[in-house]
């Protein structure tokens, strides 16, 4: 059972980028090491407290790094539940760098973001190139002692939308979620945040079908139906699996609560089905079914290793609400929010 203390690569390992896709319940938080020398830097891409479904990330952080900051936070998209617990991970844990798309989904769109702009802003006034803009690009850039691609959103993308109400706006966030992967030759872990059919059928699968190919994806909008079909409409149209396909993983990681704790459904047992298709029933794997949390290496020689699980082990050690038992929650039909709030 792995605990934190074991969570970060030991130098000389051979290990080139970890990647642990936490449990955090109805949401996204994955966490990298990257060498940097004699050291591994850290990036957290988003960030969700879940109460008594997943971690508590900045408690987790702050009991492997110490006095150390982060290195780098990452939002791929101003969701909440991609963004839940931004100032607490600042005050507990803090980090020297922001990477995002510079996609502001207008006032008060939820706390996290609210919370999230001001640390943006803060940090821009004290040393603007600790803010970084990114955008969809062809080339890979390097990042610590490994490569970053950042496959989306295009410019031109986000350049369409600002002048949308912010009803549109509010839309089009799954359409303008960033999507990278993080790795170097052919060994890469693409992580596309919430980016849907739209996103990639529209903009990322015509640029980048090159480009897409990762041995492990974190799956699209925690396992939902919206990567395969437009707006969800499963009993009406085919599946649209091309994307999935040039991205050819060979395994599959849900971050999502079990459906029955989730008032989006995720992850969608057709989704599910059409990853088990790809890679095989045993290498999708789900942070909500047992609260675990997943790892894999990339090394230096270009390998990749298998993904395993912490067995619970973090959980054991950062649940949120742990002196509650587990909840098992449900929400009448009536009470599910629309798609584009998930």
């Amino acid at each position: 059972m792995l605990k934190s203390k074991d969570l970060m690569p030991k130098v000389g390992s051979g290990v080139l980028v970890r990647a642990v896709a936490l449990c955090v319940g109805q949401g996204d938080s994955t966490l990298y090491f990257i060498k940097d020398g004699a050291r591994y830097a850290t990036l957290l891409a988003d960030i969700n407290q879940s109460e008594d479904l997943g971690l508590d990330v900045p408690e987790l952080l702050k009991a492997v790094l110490g006095s150390r900051p982060l290195d780098i936070f990452l939002n791929t998209h101003p969701h909440a539940d991609h963004l839940c617990g931004i100032k607490e991970l600042d005050a507990k844990v803090g980090f020297k760098s922001v990477m995002h798309a510079d996609y502001d989904p207008g006032k008060h769109a939820n706390d996290g973001w609210d919370e999230f702009k001001k640390i943006v802003e803060r940090k821009q006034k004290a040393n603007p190139s600790s803010v970084i803009e990114i955008d969809g690009s062809y080339k890979s850039q390097k990042l610590f002692d490994a490569q970053l691609h950042v496959l989306a959103p295009a410019e031109y993308v986000l350049d369409d939308t600002e002048e949308k109400s912010r009803e549109v706006r509010r839309e089009l966030i799954h359409e303008n979620c960033v999507v990278f992967k993080i790795g170097k030759n052919a060994a890469w872990v693409l992580q596309p945040g919430d980016a849907d059919y739209k996103a990639f059928k529209n903009h990322i699968f015509t640029a980048h079908k090159k480009d897409l190919g990762a041995k492990v994806l974190l799956a699209s909008h925690h396992g939902s139906k919206y990567f395969f079909w437009d707006d969800g409409k499963c009993e009406d149209e085919e599946a649209w699996t091309d994307h999935l396909c040039a991205i050819d993983p060979n395994s599959v990681i849900i971050s999502a609560p079990r459906r029955h704790e989730s008032r989006f459904d995720h992850p969608d047992p057709e989704a599910v089905k059409l990853y088990e298709e790809q890679v095989g029933s045993g290498e999708v794997y789900h942070t909500g079914a047992k609260r675990h949390s997943f790892i894999v290496d990339i090394f230096e020689d270009g390998q990749i290793g298998k993904v395993t699980s912490d067995e619970g082990g973090l959980m054991d050690e950062f649940q949120l609400g742990k002196e509650k038992p587990f909840r098992t929650p449900t929400f009448p039909a009536g009470d599910r929010k629309p798609r584009q709030f998930g």
